[in-house]
């Protein structure tokens, strides 16, 4: 069969790539999570899959890391920590717009196996990852495989007001609780991670959290427009093995717009937020009052 098309979302955490995730995850869209953390999160701190299992009982994961691991003449584990320290050097951005050097090299040569695998195993034609780093987005880009990037942004006063609400991982699955950060951090690192997407990635297009959950079908269009392929989405199973908690969430999915912030936020966290955030935040269509 041939190679998967590739969907990358690049941006930063908490602005809905969990939802889009699972809006578009389907029989020929398989969705991933934040592949970039398989080899640490996964195989080595043997975090679960969005399926509920860790990674040797996964019906993705397990067969995929065996292939790969019996292609490569080593085990998963040991593949893993080659891969994990590879992968954190390689997505340097500095180094990236230098050369693609070194293990780098190597390491892009298995990314586009494990995108190839996936396809391999899932029958789909269309493999949606999430990790969001725009350094691994280079990475993506130079497997060769057709690969849209997908800039995904959401109100920074969102985001922040996101990150300071703890999450725990549920009952019964192997996860890492999704912890707390300080509002002039998340803010700082929201622009910074947002300009360097624009800036070192160039995406092929922008996706507004507000637009996703409020214009779905829209949004939905302009993405499917933007791999130039129409891939049968919804109601998948997908095998998130890292990202957002809500990933292990079986319930139905019912959209509903997250402006608690809008309400609850303190005036002094939202004026120090829009602050940092103000190079960017009329760029994306946000009001800088709120």
């Amino acid at each position: 069969m041939p190679p998967p098309r590739v969907i990358y979302v690049a941006g930063w955490g908490r602005s809905g790539s969990t939802v889009l995730n699972r809006l578009l995850s389907g029989p020929d869209l398989v969705g991933v999570g934040e592949l970039r953390w398989l080899w640490r999160r996964g195989v080595l701190e043997g975090q679960s899959c969005s399926c509920g299992q860790r990674w040797e009982t996964c019906e993705l994961w397990g067969p995929l890391l065996g292939r790969l691991g019996r292609e490569q003449e080593t085990d998963a584990r040991t593949l893993a920590r080659e891969l994990d320290d590879l992968g954190r050097r390689s997505s340097s951005m500095l180094r990236q717009r230098m050369r693609l050097a070194g293990g780098s090299h190597r390491y892009v040569a298995l990314l586009k196996r494990v995108y190839e695998l996936i396809g391999e195993i899932t029958g789909a034609s269309v493999v949606l990852d999430t990790s969001k780093h725009p350094g691994h987005a280079v990475l993506t880009r130079a497997t060769g495989l057709d690969v849209t990037i997908v800039h995904l942004v959401r109100d920074p006063r969102a985001v922040v007001w996101s990150h300071l609400r703890r999450k725990p991982a549920p009952q019964g699955v192997v996860a890492r609780d999704m912890r707390t950060r300080p509002a002039p951090y998340v803010a700082a690192r929201w622009t910074a991670r947002n300009a360097l997407v624009e800036l070192g990635v160039k995406p092929d297009i922008r996706l507004r959290y507000e637009d996703m959950v409020s214009r779905t079908d829209e949004a939905l269009v302009r993405v499917r427009r933007a791999i130039g392929s129409s891939p049968e989405t919804g109601s998948g199973l997908n095998h998130v093995i890292a990202g957002n908690l809500d990933r292990f969430d079986r319930a139905p999915l019912q959209l509903r717009l997250d402006e608690e912030w809008k309400e609850r936020q303190p005036r002094g966290q939202r004026l120090v937020t829009t602050a940092i955030a103000l190079p960017l935040l009329h760029r994306y269509g946000y009001n800088s009052h709120g």
